[in-house]
């Protein structure tokens, strides 16, 4: 449980349900309990964590909006009175005793939602522990947020690459290269606390050199373009499956006493098809394995 100054002096309703947002990301869910009309100040309850952030500290400030309507308003439970008890016995928030039947006023809600500037101020726990605040946030708030909040994809790997070989076989060559994404659309399938997904588009370039390939004295320097259309399946935060498809337009560079006949062959585009998957390795860095009929390689990932 916490105090919160208000700022701005909205007076949010008893029993409403607040999103503080901090940076423009939300940071905490609560629901009011108790308003102090005196001292502008309102005791509220926490029903939501964001884990992206820290507990709040004394005069961190932030923007509430407050949810104006509920199916119903539950009323407050033995644990909660007694943590208002001993949060109103706290001698350090030396407080006036409120007049009667003011500590509950309020003035009545804003057609639309109200947002307004609040001041954390001393956290209180109440005797509650982790396992019943894990509780009351699967009763009493069921909200869907992003499991992966990026939209850009960076990625420095290296594999083994196909192409049309001498005479037109495929054949793999191994190489080294940079990819580039950009999510167009996320949720679009899927959209639930634990499973939720994404469409993308990736364009890359590759870089190989051949030796003594497809007889000795013959070498090629080819650039292959990727060119795909990727689905994600994001399973939890840090980790996820991928399908793609698209195409790669195979470009030799330069060759070292080649045939113009394997020249050509080399030159030739292959479709791109297949999958992979993605593990969160640090901050904002994915490790990432990609297995399919155009490529099998290993990658780092920036996302941001």
């Amino acid at each position: 449980m916490f105090l919160f100054d208000d700022v701005e002096q909205k007076s949010p309703q008893v029993g409403r349900i607040l999103l503080l947002k901090k940076k423009d990301e939300p940071f905490m869910a609560l629901r009011v309990l108790k308003v102090y009309s005196d001292k502008n100040q309102f005791a509220a309850k926490r029903i939501k964590r964001y884990p992206r952030f820290a507990p709040p500290q004394n005069a961190d400030q932030f923007i509430a909006i407050e949810k104006l309507s509920d199916l119903s308003m539950p009323p407050p439970t033995l644990q909660d009175q007694n943590d208002l008890k001993e949060l109103e016995g706290d001698d350090s928030l030396d407080k006036p005793p409120a007049p009667p039947g003011a500590d509950n006023e309020a003035p009545p809600p804003d057609p639309g939602a109200d947002s307004s500037q609040t001041k954390a101020s001393r956290p209180f726990s109440g005797g509650l522990d982790e396992e019943d605040l894990d509780e009351e946030i699967e009763i009493e708030i069921d909200e869907v947020h992003e499991l992966d909040p990026h939209y850009q994809w960076l990625t420095l790997g290296m594999g083994y690459l196909r192409n049309n070989g001498a005479g037109g076989a495929s054949t793999y060559f191994a190489g080294a290269g940079a990819r580039y994404g950009l999510t167009l659309v996320k949720m679009l399938l899927l959209r639930k606390a634990h499973l939720q997904d994404s469409l993308a588009l990736e364009g890359g370039v590759y870089y190989y050199k051949t030796l003594n390939y497809p007889v000795a004295d013959e070498g090629y320097t080819v650039i292959p373009m990727v060119a795909t259309a990727r689905y994600t399946i994001q399973v939890k935060e840090g980790f996820g499956l991928f399908f793609y498809g698209g195409l790669i337009f195979n470009r030799v560079l330069i060759a070292g006493q080649g045939t113009e006949e394997t020249r050509s062959d080399m030159s030739q585009s292959v479709p791109a098809a297949g999958g992979g998957m993605f593990f969160q390795v640090g901050p904002n860095w994915n490790l990432r394995f990609d297995l399919g009929f155009d490529t099998v390689g290993l990658g780092l990932t920036l996302r941001f």
